[in-house]
């Protein structure tokens, strides 16, 4: 019996914790402002590295870096993700079209938006190191995630 009430302990404590976890960032995701066009976005991350007082001058330095770099390749990707879905379109409207083409074209909007958020969230992994115990990554987290969701509402 006492065995099974700490395995049930160590089952439903690990389940409370995420769960007020969600609630927290359900909280914090509704408390955040939106962000509605790129200008924005890169004047909030640009102000928030600028004058975060936990950065050093070297972190702020490799933030504007890491951040102009992140930047430089998502706007690539989303003028990538513009062509395929111009030529989706066409292609849905298209009566020669092929089903082969339609799957091509799925497969290659999916691989670009995957690459969209495999380059957030390396960035992402680059700015906890770039800020090391000085930083609050909970907030550049925040940007990162932000600038993601307003790039997913362009679509």
């Amino acid at each position: 019996m006492k065995y099974l009430m700490i395995l049930a302990a160590v089952t439903f404590l690990p389940a409370c914790a995420s769960q007020k976890a969600e609630q927290k960032v359900n909280e914090e995701v509704r408390q955040e402002p939106g962000v509605f066009n790129q200008q924005e976005i890169a004047e909030r991350a640009h102000g928030l590295i600028l004058n975060h007082p936990s950065l050093t001058d070297k972190q702020r330095n490799e933030m504007k870096v890491l951040f102009a770099e992140v930047y430089r390749k998502n706007i690539l990707i989303r003028s990538d993700i513009g062509k395929l879905k111009g030529v989706l379109f066409k292609t849905l409207f298209n009566r020669d079209s092929k089903p082969a083409e339609m799957s091509v074209l799925k497969k290659r909007l999916l691989a670009a938006n995957q690459g969209k958020m495999d380059l957030m969230l390396d960035a992402l992994d680059k700015a906890v190191v770039i800020l090391g115990k000085n930083g609050d990554p909970q907030q550049f987290e925040r940007l990162f995630l932000e600038i993601d969701r307003v790039h997913a509402s362009d679509k």
